[in-house]
Formats: structure tokens, sequence, C-alpha cells
């Protein structure tokens, strides 16, 4: 991905769409080799979703797409105890 020429903001969108389907590909272990730096496993997918998200949030110029991409990263965010 990182030989394409791609905006800031359409490379969050692919990194997320990316991150997504890996995440439904993974619900229950690991799989082979990392995606995008990302180790693959559901844990690791998920906060390496939840970052694109966000980073794509702060891109975002409308502030109604800005709460809607907040929400989808919290929503995909593994639980934590901190």
């Amino acid at each position: 991905m990182e030989a394409l020429r791609l905006d800031d903001a359409t490379a969050q969108r692919v990194r997320s769409r990316l991150f997504t389907e890996a995440v439904e590909l993974t619900p229950n272990g690991t799989g082979g080799k990392p995606l995008l730096d990302c180790p693959w496993n559901e844990r690791s997918l998920r906060f390496a979703l939840e970052s694109s998200l966000r980073a794509s949030a702060r891109l975002a110029s409308d502030p109604a797409q800005r709460v809607v991409l907040v929400d989808r990263a919290n929503a995909v965010r593994p639980r934590t105890w901190v």
C-alpha cells in the first residue's frame, strides 16, 4: 500500500477497509503474516482499525462525518482494563 500515491484521507479509508475485513476474518484466532505491520490477531487488528478510524476523523472536514468515524472507532476498540 505504501507504493500507492494516495492522499492521507484516502490512505486512511483504504487502511480502515482492510482492517475491517481482517477483523471479520479473524474472530477467534490468529492468521499469518502481519497486515500493514500489524500482527494478525483480533486484538491487534481492532487497535489498528480504531487508530485508522480516528485518523480519518481528524482528517474529515464534515463535523457529522467526524462523529460517525469516532463512534465506529469506539465500537471496534477491544475491551481494555485501562
